[in-house]
């Protein structure tokens, strides 16, 4: 009867664990993977905005709404490709911050930029090309 107390808060801290146990194959099934790309499961540590754009403003009559964001992430899983170290550098085209509990868990399918004047800019090879989230804002 003494345990029953500890089984009760056993139960409650595991049941709240948030870690990654693995990938969701719901998710991992909407990605059709190259050759050239790797798809990954990270979390991020931390993201620079950049004012850096690559979208282009005819006469400059126009306001970008979207511009590059550097992300640092730790990689939980390596779905597809090969990349071999625990952490990671890469470029998200975005309008603006996303939550923490989006990126917690973060399915991103990621390509090396061609372009090296961009790998200059953002001193990172990798871009963003599709990514999903277990995280739907409810």
């Amino acid at each position: 009867m003494k345990a029953l107390p500890f089984l009760v808060i056993f139960a409650f801290l595991t049941g709240c664990s948030h870690g990654y146990n693995g990938p969701d194959q719901t998710i991992v099934n909407k990605f059709e993977v190259s050759q050239d790309q790797m798809l990954l499961v990270v979390k991020v540590k931390d993201v620079a905005y950049t004012e850096y754009s690559t979208t282009s403003c005819p006469d400059n009559d126009c306001i970008v709404m979207r511009t590059w964001f550097v992300y640092e992430a730790d990689v939980l899983e390596v779905l597809h490709g090969k990349y071999d170290d625990s952490k990671i550098s890469f470029a998200n085209m975005q309008h603006s911050y996303y939550v923490d509990e989006y990126t917690n868990e973060w399915y991103l399918l990621l390509q090396q930029f061609e372009d090296l004047s961009s790998v200059e800019k953002l001193n990172t090879k990798y871009y963003v090309i599709q990514q999903e989230s277990k995280f739907n804002g409810s």
